[in-house]
């Protein structure tokens, strides 16, 4: 089985086919569209790479993809594309086994993929220990901790 790539989910108005016919892919490239959960899900885990592509269009600094969590906890090798400055990026940035670059890096693109080809295929390339920060339960139990610091300042007053 040699190299695929397939997209699952929207492609928010990019037209992402033509971009793999317009660099010769259309023979690996598999455009599947939004996908029930469970679907994604699966795709996700069996992947060798995933890559997340974010736009560094004006008001997106802040956005950080709803299955981005998911991508974490997948253990996969995580590829993110977009602003360095992205939220993001900010938080794969303090993630295993993620590599962040700026679109039109085409060198650090290649150090990346270079990289990621070089691991074991399958391999588990984070610790869970270094997502357990963004675990549903922790981060319910950080919220919880200073919700009960704010009403214990002001019962002091």
């Amino acid at each position: 089985a040699g190299l695929r790539i397939v997209h699952v989910g929207m492609a928010m108005g990019v037209d992402t086919v033509a971009i793999a016919r317009r660099y010769g892919l259309e023979d690996i490239y598999e455009e599947t569209g939004y996908r029930p959960h469970a679907e994604a899900l699966t795709a996700l885990l069996s992947a060798d790479l995933v890559i997340v592509p974010m736009t560094g269009q004006p008001g997106y600094e802040s956005t950080v993809p709803g299955r981005l969590f998911e991508v974490m906890r997948s253990l996969r090798p995580i590829l993110f594309v977009g602003p360095p400055g992205n939220e993001a990026a900010r938080i794969l940035r303090t993630v295993d086994g993620t590599w962040c670059i700026a679109p039109g890096n085409l060198d650090g693109g290649l150090a990346a993929l270079d990289a990621i080809a070089a691991l074991p295929r399958g391999r588990i390339v984070r610790r869970v220990e270094s997502i357990a920060r963004y675990e549903r339960r922790e981060q319910t139990r950080r919220l919880a901790a200073m919700l009960d610091e704010v009403r214990a300042e002001r019962e002091k007053t």
